[in-house]
C-alpha cells in the first residue's frame, strides 16, 4: 500500500462528530461572541428600517413633486398654486 492510498483511505473514513449548523455554533459560542452577534443583528435591523424609511420618503417626495409639476403646467394663474 502506497502512502497516497493510505491517505485516501484515511480521508474516506473521516467522520465529523460536531454539529456545524448556525444555531449550534451560536449556542456553543462564548458570551462575548453571542453579544457581538446580537449587536450586529440589531444594527442590521436598524439599518434596513432606515433604508426602507428613506425609500418611502423619496417616493412621497417624488409623488408630491409630480403633483406640483402637473398643477404648475396646467395653470396660468401662479397665485392659485
Amino acid at each position: 500500500m502506497t502512502e497516497l492510498q493510505a491517505w485516501k483511505g484515511a480521508v474516506l473514513r473521516m467522520e465529523v462528530k460536531h454539529d456545524l449548523s448556525i444555531l449550534a455554533l451560536l449556542a456553543d459560542a462564548s458570551f462575548l461572541v453571542q453579544l457581538v452577534m446580537a449587536i450586529l443583528l440589531g444594527l442590521s435591523v436598524v439599518s434596513w428600517w432606515y433604508i426602507f424609511r428613506k425609500a418611502y420618503a423619496f417616493r412621497d417626495a417624488r409623488e408630491n413633486t409630480e403633483a406640483f409639476e402637473a398643477g404648475f403646467v396646467a395653470t396660468t394663474d401662479l397665485d392659485s398654486l
